[in-house]
């Protein structure tokens, strides 16, 4: 009877820990279906869990779900975007992604001129204030501000006040988005645009001109994380924030790779010093 009733009880020990989060891993590697090159920063999310990671600079990937059964999109720049079984992403299994084409409008402004002074579009502060961080430790989560576009401009350069960081490598990923009706779109540069920075506090510098990149109407520009230096995190990431217009005030998170934008539910009626340099087109 005793030892009926200890094979009953590590039946159900064994079944709840089969049932418990993070009990079932996927791995691999993610390639390139045409040349077998190993595709970086890949966005791998599940989307039901608010669930997400980043593949490595050299594809490889990790990550511990609740079951077998969950539904994992991996997406990135210039591919098609898949769906995957987690059944199928375990013991070390090797992705490949198809490249998307993109035909994209071509954009002629050679007989058209531009202001010769450059102009700002967005916040930059004069002295150190509040700041804010990641709103998620997530690889793939992203912070951002909205910036108020009226006029057509030619973009030229993006900046980011940077408050603190640990760790000697910063990296993130630029993301511009399209922002209409209180709603994020689709991203307008359709390149990978990787920020490898230090932790020195101040202003990242992003040349933006090879782009060509022209703006008509409001923006998301956001900062992905898409790195853990040296296990730090995080937590320690910050950048700088004033108050913002009232038309476009706060900031903007996205837990990690496949989660919606939602504003952040503290500093409302602060902005990220998140700036353009742009050229008016006349």
């Amino acid at each position: 009877m005793r030892s009926k009733q200890l094979h009953t009880t590590l039946f159900f020990i064994l079944f709840l820990a089969s049932s418990l989060p993070g009990q079932y891993k996927i791995n691999g590697r993610i390639l390139n279906e045409e040349t077998g090159l190993s595709i970086p920063y890949v966005n791998i999310a599940v989307p039901e869990l608010s669930l997400g990671t980043v593949s490595d600079k050299n594809g490889y990937f990790e990550m511990e779900l609740d079951n077998r059964s969950r539904r994992v999109i991996m997406s990135s720049m210039a591919y098609i975007t898949t769906d995957f079984r987690a059944s199928d992403l375990a013991f070390g299994k090797t992705v490949y992604l198809r490249k998307e084409t993109y035909s994209l409008p071509q954009i002629d402004i050679s007989s058209r001129r531009l202001r010769s002074l450059p102009r700002r579009l967005g916040l930059k502060n004069r002295s150190r204030g509040p700041s804010a961080g990641f709103g998620s430790r997530q690889l793939g989560t992203e912070i951002g501000t909205i910036i108020d576009v009226t006029g057509e401009y030619l973009v030229q350069s993006a900046h980011f006040i940077l408050n603190h960081a640990k760790g000697d490598s910063l990296l993130f990923r630029l993301n511009i988005y399209d922002y209409k009706n209180s709603q994020t779109g689709e991203k307008l540069i359709k390149e990978d645009i990787i920020i490898n920075t230090g932790q020195t506090k101040g202003t990242i510098d992003i040349d933006l001109s090879e782009y060509n990149l022209t703006i008509r109407d409001d923006i998301l520009m956001s900062l992905e994380w898409i790195d853990d230096d040296k296990g730090l995190g995080n937590t320690d990431i910050s950048f700088d924030c004033k108050r913002g217009k009232r038309r476009h005030r706060g900031i903007f998170i996205k837990e990690t790779s496949g989660a919606d934008f939602k504003p952040m539910s503290y500093r409302k009626s602060l902005s990220l010093c998140f700036y353009l340099m742009v050229k008016e087109i006349l």
